[in-house]
């Protein structure tokens, strides 16, 4: 148990070192940026690709490819048979 605690400690040390070491080359990377407004009109215009994608996706997949009638035939089938078993 002991042990346990000593590497949850060890993880959450080394977690937040990369986390604080991940932001700082983070800021050094966006202050060399030069042209800022253009990074920023991309990163918003893939946000918006990905929205409109998933809205997209999410139109075709509520289109039924098979209608409901061969649904009901298909949830008969086993019925059928069995009758003709039973019988």
């Amino acid at each position: 148990m002991y042990l346990f605690a000593i590497r949850q400690c060890a993880h959450a040390f080394l977690t937040s070192s990369l986390c604080a070491n991940l932001a700082l080359t983070f800021d050094l990377q966006w202050d060399a940026v030069e042209d800022k407004p253009t990074v920023l009109l991309y990163g918003g215009g893939a946000i918006v690709a990905l929205w409109l994608t998933s809205v997209v996706v999410g139109a075709i997949n509520a289109v039924p490819l098979v209608c409901s009638c061969s649904v009901r035939i298909r949830e008969g089938t086993p019925g059928y048979y069995s009758s003709g078993i039973l019988l």
